[in-house]
């Protein structure tokens, strides 16, 4: 039988902290809308143990991935650091959290801090395992979320849900799977916020009394709809009806049959189109027209890829954590919703749940028809959270795509 344990811990940071997100944001965070917390849930079956740890912010980089990984594994007999699978909501009322994210000032002893704090919180839920039944659900819902690179192209209404529960058949924790931006607060935000992912978690929790956590689905190009820009009132409203929706689920739950814990990973190669010229980027650096974050992109690049052209690859994790028929795919982006579609079409047999911004934020993988037709998620976000020489091919993302079914099949 599997044992599940659960944890939660507020990592809400002080008020006076950048947020992330948005770089038309001149000021600094005035006060707070809603809590923001670190969530971990442990699952084993005696000889393997993994964790999922999902949190309220745009998305933690690489190095403090690892430095969590290191920090939680050392605290839990039996988990491996590689076998700690570390998911963010994406929420843009957040902290300015990922040391990629170029023009916006970084709390780093708050970055420090937190890492802390989400590595206790997999302690904390290690030490809470018990044996425990899973059980699962899925189910379509409308307005909540659209294209919002074009209303007529493809959205992902998938709405699902895992849960645990313990030998008296109490609730032990759930997870809540669904696919949008957290942007419907929007720039004019000045309030700290998990925007409706976290309103949705939180929601569960007071009604289910048990840890809850969110993670976000293939959204790099689906955002949640209505924009509330200010109106935190309508982000509450929303938030509350998909909790409500998740609710229903679980009149329809499924017992997941399973005795194992799996845990695959693979490293993907990361590339970026053809070379550019080395006088491309110094154009860049020195173009005052140019914002200062990119700007600075420029130069880091030149520094990070010597060479003229200017060349060279990256490397991504993807991972996915399986009991029987469920999978949790861990991808290090967003990853645009008709790739999310594709997984779960591949894997028919399995209740798939895909968290985006899973042990790195590494920026938009787009379809090929995206990047035929361009736009910001494919021509110049990277300048803003990365020091990649430019933006991440079409190949890349079905690289990513393949790793993800050949990990979870």
């Amino acid at each position: 039988m599997l044992q599940i344990g659960a944890d939660t811990t507020d990592i809400t940071p002080p008020v006076g902290i950048w947020q992330a997100g948005f770089s038309s944001r001149e000021e600094p965070s005035q006060g707070i809308h809603i809590p923001l917390y670190s969530r971990a849930f442990v699952f084993t079956d005696g000889k393997r143990c993994t964790a999922l740890s999902t949190n309220d912010l745009v998305g933690l980089s690489r190095p403090e991935i690892l430095k969590i990984r290191k920090a939680a594994a050392a605290q839990c007999e039996g988990l491996d650091e590689s076998d700690i699978m570390i998911a963010c909501t994406h929420t843009h009322g957040g902290p300015a959290v990922s040391t990629y994210l170029r023009g916006q000032a970084k709390d780093f002893h708050y970055i420090q801090r937190l890492c802390g704090m989400i590595a206790d919180t997999i302690s904390e839920a290690h030490k809470s395992v018990q044996p425990a039944s899973p059980y699962c659900a899925a189910t379509e819902v409308e307005g909540f979320n659209h294209n919002r690179r074009n209303d007529k192209q493809y959205c992902d209404k998938r709405l699902a849900w895992l849960e645990a529960k313990n030998e008296a058949g109490d609730l032990i924790a759930g997870i809540v799977n669904f696919t949008a931006h957290p942007t419907m607060l929007t720039g004019e935000n000045y309030l700290i916020s998990g925007d409706y992912a976290g309103v949705l978690a939180q929601e569960l929790e007071r009604q289910l009394s048990a840890p809850v956590g969110m993670i976000n689905g293939c959204h790099g190009n689906i955002n949640a709809c209505p924009r509330a820009h200010t109106d935190y009132a309508l982000v509450e409203d929303h938030g509350r009806r998909l909790a409500a929706e998740t609710l229903k689920l679980r009149d329809a739950l499924q017992a997941v049959d399973a005795d194992r814990v799996e845990v695959r990973s693979r490293i993907v190669e990361l590339t970026f189109g053809p070379p550019r010229p080395k006088a491309l980027y110094e154009q860049l650096a020195a173009d005052e027209d140019q914002p200062d974050f990119v700007r600075d992109w420029a130069r880091d690049v030149m520094e990070k890829y010597p060479g003229d052209p200017v060349d060279g690859t990256e490397q991504g994790e993807v991972m996915v954590i399986s009991m029987g028929p469920v999978a949790i795919v861990g991808i290090p982006g967003h990853v645009f919703a008709e790739i999310g579609r594709d997984i779960i079409a591949a894997l028919p047999e399995k209740c798939v749940f895909i968290a985006n911004h899973a042990n790195d934020y590494l920026g938009y993988f787009g379809t090929r028809q995206g990047h035929e037709e361009g736009g910001y998620e494919v021509e110049f976000a990277y300048r803003f959270n990365s020091s990649f020489r430019w933006a991440l091919d079409a190949d890349t993302t079905y690289r990513i795509q393949d790793a993800a079914i050949a990990l979870s099949e």
